[in-house]
């Protein structure tokens, strides 16, 4: 994608602040691009698809910086009768619900998890992924 990821706009401290900001308008923009994807597996589809690994760097702009939804390596089809299928933990940390630790289980729930913490990402400027000292 010609703006890469969501990642570098975020976080990457070598590029100059000017060049790599997000106004608070083009961060509800990007935020709400996500939340369509997000409905649209979740909804629309003819099974369920829940992502597993939604985090700014699967995150990916195009020229106009719309939000599309990208690695799906870790992705879990549910079907109709089951809104949870066994996967193991998957996911990153910071970005993964804590019921997956002890279920095990994907479900569109730990994406909504996973979306608000890329929210906070998105607030405060911070990373999750790794510890605060």
């Amino acid at each position: 994608m010609p703006n890469g990821n969501l990642d570098t706009w975020l976080h990457n401290k070598f590029l100059s602040s000017s060049s790599k900001y997000l106004s608070l308008s083009q961060r509800a923009i990007i935020a709400t691009g996500i939340a369509n994807a997000l409905a649209y597996l979740h909804n629309d589809c003819e099974r369920q698809i829940v992502h597993c690994g939604l985090k700014p760097k699967n995150i990916l702009l195009d020229d106009d910086m719309n939000a599309y939804l990208g690695d799906f390596g870790i992705a879990s089809l549910i079907g109709h009768s089951s809104l949870a299928t066994s996967t193991g933990l998957k996911g990153t940390i910071g970005h993964i619900a804590p019921e997956y630790a002890q279920s095990g289980k994907a479900s569109i729930s730990g994406d909504v998890y996973s979306f608000g913490i890329v929210l906070l990402e998105m607030l405060i400027g911070k990373k999750t992924d790794r510890p605060y000292v």
